[in-house]
């Protein structure tokens, strides 16, 4: 089955804003996808008491 109407000029206009209404979409996404990878690998909150060497806890011994 054909399309009833042909007039690649006039299919132009019509889908013209619709195509920039999806581009500003995209683009409006692409920009708060950056946004929140730029938050969540910023430094993270420190924690009171924490260090950055780990702990050393001595074995437990065996007593018989």
């Amino acid at each position: 089955m054909s399309a009833p109407e042909t007039n690649i000029e006039k299919q132009k206009r019509r889908h013209f804003g619709p195509i920039i209404g999806i581009a500003a979409g995209l683009v409006f996404a692409a920009i708060i996808l950056v946004v929140y990878l730029v938050t969540i690998s910023g430094p993270g909150e420190e924690i009171p008491g924490a260090t950055d060497e780990p702990e050393v806890v001595a074995p437990a011994t065996v007593t018989e």
